[in-house]
């Protein structure tokens, strides 16, 4: 299963299945997209970084904030993490564990142009990546040609594509994210009925926190779908403990361009049988991407004292036997920890 990062509208964090058919070449002889650029250079500002259980991500902007360069190192697919001089080739987005984009024309996040890295090299100068860590990369002769990508990640280079040359260094920072270990970070936010919720209020308790997203990915329909019957059959397998559940909905219904909303939570717990929480609205965004998951469905798995345990992805990720492994680890560790 592959998961994609959002970066300047060329994808929305998605869930979907890889798929292993040929790089398609078409459309650009390289040389001569080598020798005749039709734009030329790439002046980067803000430069940041973000790391998750998928792999790490380079974002570049623009000095005028119109578009960027975003570099993809997939380490579920083999993309780099040392240091080390790395060939781009092919024009399958779908296929690469070390992908090059660059995106022009860019409102709110949505670009009118998206060109693929195709040729030329990435230079991993150096690479530390860890929370706080940092990545320097150099692009040398890198050759952008424009493409369109379509729903499953399959790039295709234009008509008449144009190419965009870069040579360039850039760095950028980690930042410090919430690991098992780690308290959890607190949110309040509406449930399905418009009540607010907090996550603190399941203190005590065995909480596992679903980040979910909208029918656009069937992974996600299939987590919520077993959801409630998951969580019943969780707080029946030990007395010693109660299982709190909680579900983050991140997006609303076609075309998904915004947050949650009540009538998106309410529909969803309705379709799914669900009566525990679904939080929704715009701060269920910003809590996922501080999160650092990149990826639906995810878990955080969360012990009666707040201290987050594990991190798990993908449906079926979280079992009522694993939820019980982990309340006894924490019993090992709080041993007169006593349930209220």
């Amino acid at each position: 299963m592959r998961f994609f990062v959002l970066f300047l509208g060329i994808s929305a964090v998605a869930c979907t299945a890889a798929d292993t058919s040929d790089d398609t070449d078409t459309a650009v002889d390289t040389a001569d997209a080598n020798a005749e650029c039709t734009t030329s250079g790439f002046e980067p500002g803000d430069v940041n970084g973000e790391i998750n259980g998928n792999g790490w991500f380079l974002t570049a902007e623009n000095v005028e904030g119109t578009g960027g360069v975003l570099i993809e190192s997939w380490t579920n697919y083999g993309g780099p993490t040392t240091p080390g001089v790395y060939d781009l080739q092919g024009y399958n987005y779908q296929e690469c564990g070390l992908c090059v984009l660059l995106g022009d024309d860019c409102v709110d996040g949505n670009c009118a142009t998206i060109y693929y890295a195709h040729q030329g090299t990435v230079e991993i100068l150096s690479a530390d990546v860890s929370d706080n860590g940092s990545v320097s990369v150099a692009l040398k002769d890198v050759v952008f040609t424009e493409v369109t990508i379509s729903d499953d990640y399959v790039s295709t280079p234009v008509e008449d594509a144009r190419t965009w040359c870069v040579d360039q260094e850039l760095s950028g920072n980690f930042p410090d994210l919430p690991n098992a270990g780690d308290a959890m970070p607190d949110l309040t936010a509406p449930d399905q009925a418009g009540n607010e919720v907090s996550l603190s209020d399941f203190q005590g308790t065995m909480l596992t926190l679903l980040f979910n997203a909208n029918d656009w990915c069937p992974y996600c329909v299939n987590e919520s779908a077993t959801s409630e019957a998951l969580w019943q059959e969780m707080n029946a397998a030990d007395d010693r403990y109660d299982v709190s559940y909680v579900q983050l909905l991140y997006d609303t219904v076609a075309p998904y361009e915004g947050a949650a909303t009540q009538e998106d939570a309410a529909a969803w717990a309705d379709e799914f049988g669900i009566t525990y929480p679904v939080l929704h609205g715009d701060d269920i965004r910003t809590y996922f991407e501080a999160s650092g998951l990149g990826a639906f469905p995810c878990y955080w798995i969360v012990d009666p004292l707040g201290e987050i345990r594990a991190t798990e992805c993908g449906q079926g990720s979280v079992t009522s036997d694993k939820v019980l492994s982990h309340f006894e680890a924490f019993l090992a560790e709080n041993p007169d920890w006593t349930r209220e």
